[in-house]
């Protein structure tokens, strides 16, 4: 959570201040960039997202741990209803954010149906 991360960030912070001044006689600083919200997917939306994976033979993989990045979802979620997920190709793929990433065009085709099937499901609940 973001008051959990808060409290972490200042214990470190701390920490660092003191060892610093301490074995060396200096002050620290510490600044930030690109600071996020945590992501906090809904229990409702998580389950229509995992349908409509499901329903467009996707496999629904459920990870150990919730990504390290959320970069901007984080302030959708803290004010509207939602879920992140991502769409992986296993680990043949070059990472992410790599010179030689080449997106793999077949996710096209599962990530609109796991759109279109998240939308038809959820306006049936809606009537």
């Amino acid at each position: 959570s973001d008051d959990d991360m808060a409290s972490l960030v200042a214990s470190a912070e701390a920490i660092v201040a003191e060892e610093t001044a301490k074995t060396k006689g200096l002050r620290a600083e510490v600044s930030y960039e690109d600071v996020f919200l945590a992501t906090h997917n809904h229990a409702r939306t998580s389950d229509l997202v995992r349908r409509a994976a499901r329903r467009c033979g996707a496999p629904v993989e459920e990870l150990p741990q919730a990504f390290r990045w959320s970069e901007d979802f984080g302030q959708f979620t803290s004010r509207f209803t939602g879920s992140m997920f991502a769409l992986g190709y296993g680990d043949a793929t070059t990472p992410l954010h790599t010179q030689t990433y080449d997106f793999p065009d077949a996710l096209l085709d599962v990530g609109v149906l796991t759109f279109f099937h998240a939308l038809s499901l959820s306006t049936k609940s809606l009537m």
